[in-house]
């Protein structure tokens, strides 16, 4: 009987850790929290200012709700969220609000859009 109850118990054991390690694969959150280079930018400005975007930037998102952007030697921190379905994204950074739609989210890609404004983002 005991040996029965003991196997029972690890069966449970197996099947709620299978479970929820499938759940996490599937969670498209957990794609965002990674380092992103920019691979295409669309805002307003002159080439030379996105194509500068472009070569020295990378935004980080972690897990705990931080981002990072660095720009060359410069780092600038804020917070963010996202909704369930990681589909909305706002950032509070440097005194300013913005929320973002996400969209093609992927282990290697994710794009950024505010309006008329648009960044590709590529996975490090």
């Amino acid at each position: 009987m005991r040996k029965l109850k003991a196997a029972t118990v690890v069966l449970a054991i197996g099947l709620i850790m299978v479970a929820t390690g499938c759940k996490k694969k599937n969670d498209p959150k957990q794609w965002i929290y990674n380092t992103w280079t920019i691979e295409q930018v669309e805002i307003e400005g002159d080439k030379a200012g996105q194509d500068a975007a472009k070569a020295t930037n990378m935004i980080e998102f972690t897990k705990k709700g931080v981002v990072k952007l660095t720009e060359g030697s410069e780092v600038i921190e804020g917070t963010y969220t996202v909704n369930e379905t990681a589909t909305s994204m706002t950032t509070v950074m440097g005194g300013s609000t913005d929320t973002f739609i996400v969209s093609g989210l992927s282990e290697t890609s994710m794009t950024l859009s505010k309006g008329e404004e648009k960044m590709v983002l590529k996975a490090k």
